[in-house]
């Protein structure tokens, strides 16, 4: 929902800013990430080299075998895409998958091994398809390939209440629950969703009983979430904690933590009544309870690493350091961490766990294989296996996941030996959703010479094009919009009303805003120019702006450092130089049109925040639907120059 909502950007567990960079251009090379949810994910599954070594995979007497598969941010990506040349991914095939691992694992260790199937978050917001029926695609699919537990992304909550396109309660809604769509969605499917950091706000109480405001302030040192009498405070009923699955006799705990920025990163008013709690102290509590209860402790989170922050590696460090207060094991007191929301491709071990996350769109999966010894109950870390961001190609095998992966001479491709058959329960659930959104996604909206790219933070010629129609739309002095909402590229040749919905799938409306002074323009502007990437950038039309930022070396993303230079109008007026001395127009002020999600300071943005909204334009996506419907646009791969670094200008 939010175009802007670069919602997968995201407060970390340590409350700073930290996403993932889509096209993060830093000195002019591209690094894709799969942003929030969208681009094409840095992709390190190296296919043409030779397999990395792991532990062999032998059962001795008295060992069992819990193998963790894993997806995390699907994004709606039901259908197969193309990777390298190759078909990759999709629902279907995904479920052949999981069933040859399942039955090859059987065949092989029999009751000495088990598989449990998780989702880290993110599962159904992106797609046209998926988006349509409000995520119950998706989840059909995910219920028939028997997933174990869910984490809910920050995304799970963006559908707000039933209606696909309403994405926030107002009076007009026929629902009026801002979680309606979600519980729809629970109810139809076997999985829990997973999260141990969730909270009632009404329920946050001190030892006394006595409410606890969150926001309040409290003095230097002191964290108010120490305030709170956690034995008192409540979960809501569509989550759970964490769920306890038996697998070869050894009861593995699936204990879930949602992404602690999430408020501010989908519609505010969807999750102002929940309170998303410190993921580390959260996951402390909820494994001091286990104790006793469960022998392999997994950690499923909405957060990961990215190339400008560490927030999972860094997690499971400080929760190690805990470790001696279970039996003087370090590694204990958690098993293995699965991963996401940044979309990036990794496989780490931290103190001997592995920390694995595998992209976004459904194309790759990952895989832990962790041997418990039941005489000393503990996991032999040093024979953990981890495969992280597994290509699921339809004829080919890839990298590290040839130790269980084959593929015949006619392209017949075998997960522990079994062939992968595709799942003609899930090929119906998909054809039927294509045939019913064909109608409204068939429809032509224009074309593209050539791709019209992103990036996460510089000037693109999608955010380009894109603002110059909201600003022409609205007849605002400037239109911007966060560069982490422009959710993929535009490819050449054909545009159809489903290939666009991918670019923008939030229901976020565009409105007016104004008057905006000078002071809180180029305060906007100035954090937009500090972005490396830990946020997305703010690109706007109707102003000419340079600046200077040095974004090597950066710290969580951004550079503190970074100056603007000059802000100018289109017809040459000055309105901002620093070598004048700062704002140029004091008394100027400006009408923005801009999206719902950034007047409530999302990103970030908090100087959008108590400015006037003059008008409500609709949904972004839909607007321009309709106007490219009567004048089909020609997408432009250019750029003007609008937004320009210094640093990097030749």
């Amino acid at each position: 929902m939010a175009l802007g909502v670069t919602r997968t950007e995201g407060v970390s567990w340590r409350g700073i800013l930290c996403t993932v960079a889509v096209g993060l251009t830093i000195h002019g090379t591209n690094a894709w990430s799969h942003d929030g949810d969208g681009a094409t994910g840095v992709d390190l599954d190296r296919d043409n080299s030779p397999p990395a070594a792991q532990p062999s995979l032998v059962l001795g007497a008295g060992e069992k075998l819990i193998t963790l598969i894993q997806t995390n941010d699907i994004h709606g990506h039901v259908d197969p895409t193309e990777s390298r040349g190759r078909i990759a991914g999709g629902m279907s095939f995904w479920a052949g998958t999981v069933a040859s691992l399942r039955q090859g694992i059987q065949r092989k260790w029999g009751g000495q091994a088990g598989l449990v199937l998780v989702d880290a978050g993110d599962q159904f917001q992106g797609t046209l398809v998926s988006n349509f029926n409000e995520g119950k695609l998706v989840f059909a699919a995910m219920d028939k390939i028997q997933y174990d537990a869910v984490v809910p992304g920050n995304h799970d909550y963006d559908f707000g209440p039933r209606g696909w396109l309403q994405d926030r309660v107002t009076p007009g809604t026929g629902d009026q629950d801002p979680r309606g769509a979600l519980r729809a969605l629970l109810s139809t499917v076997h999985f829990p969703l997973v999260a141990a950091n969730i909270y009632t706000r009404d329920s946050l109480m001190d030892s006394t009983g006595e409410p606890v405001d969150m926001n309040q302030d409290v003095p230097e040192g002191t964290n108010v979430e120490d305030l709170v009498d956690w034995s008192r405070a409540a979960r809501p009923d569509f989550v759970k904690p964490y769920v306890i699955k038996t697998v070869a006799g050894v009861r593995v705990a699936l204990i879930g933590l949602e992404n602690h920025g999430t408020p501010s990163m989908t519609t505010a008013e969807n999750v102002q009544d929940l309170y998303f709690r410190d993921p580390l102290t959260s996951y402390l509590e909820i494994r001091a309870s286990l104790e006793g209860r469960a022998d392999v402790f997994v950690m499923m989170a909405h957060l990961g690493n990215s190339i400008t922050g560490t927030d999972a590696t860094d997690l499971v460090q400080e929760l190690t350091a805990h470790g001696n207060q279970w039996h003087g094991s370090r590694a204990h007191i958690l098993d293995a961490f699965i991963a996401a929301h940044t979309h990036f491709v990794h496989d780490k071990r931290v103190n001997g766990i592995p920390v694995i996350q595998s992209g976004t769109g459904g194309d790759k999966f990952g895989r832990i294989d962790l041997i418990w010894n039941t005489t000393t109950r503990q996991v032999i870390t040093e024979r953990t296996r981890g495969f992280a961001g597994v290509p699921l190609y339809h004829d080919a095998c890839s990298g590290p996941a040839r130790e269980f992966c084959s593929v015949d001479e006619a392209g017949q491709v075998s997960y522990e030996d079994v062939p992968v058959r595709q799942s003609p329960a899930i090929d119906g659930l998909i054809a039927a959703e294509h045939h019913r959104v064909a109608p409204l996604g068939d429809r032509t909206l224009g074309s593209a010479s050539e791709k019209v790219t992103r990036d996460r933070v510089n000037e693109s010629p999608l955010s380009d094009q894109l603002t110059d129609a909201l600003r022409r739309a609205s007849g605002a002095d400037v239109a911007m919009m966060n560069t982490g909402g422009l959710r993929t590229e535009i490819e050449q040749g054909s545009v159809t009303y489903a290939s666009f919905f991918e670019v923008l799938p939030f229901s976020n409306h565009a409105v007016i805003l104004g008057p905006v002074t000078a002071q809180q323009m180029v305060a906007l502007l100035q954090r937009s120019a500090q972005t490396c990437g830990g946020y997305s950038a703010l690109m706007q039309s109707g102003l000419k702006v340079t600046f200077h930022r040095q974004c090597q070396g950066a710290q969580d993303g951004k550079d503190p450092n970074a100056e603007l230079l000059r802000v100018e109008r289109l017809d040459g007026r000055v309105l901002y130089d620093k070598h004048l001395g700062g704002i140029q127009d004091t008394g100027a002020r400006f009408t923005v049109a801009t999206f719902d999600f950034l007047t409530d300071g999302g990103s970030g943005y908090d100087d959008f925040v108590g400015i006037p909204v003059k008008k409500d334009l609709g949904i972004m996506r839909e607007m321009l639907t309709t106007e490219y419907l009567k004048h089909p646009v020609q997408f432009s791969a250019t750029v003007d120059g609008r937004w320009k670094d210094l640093y990097l200008a030749p």
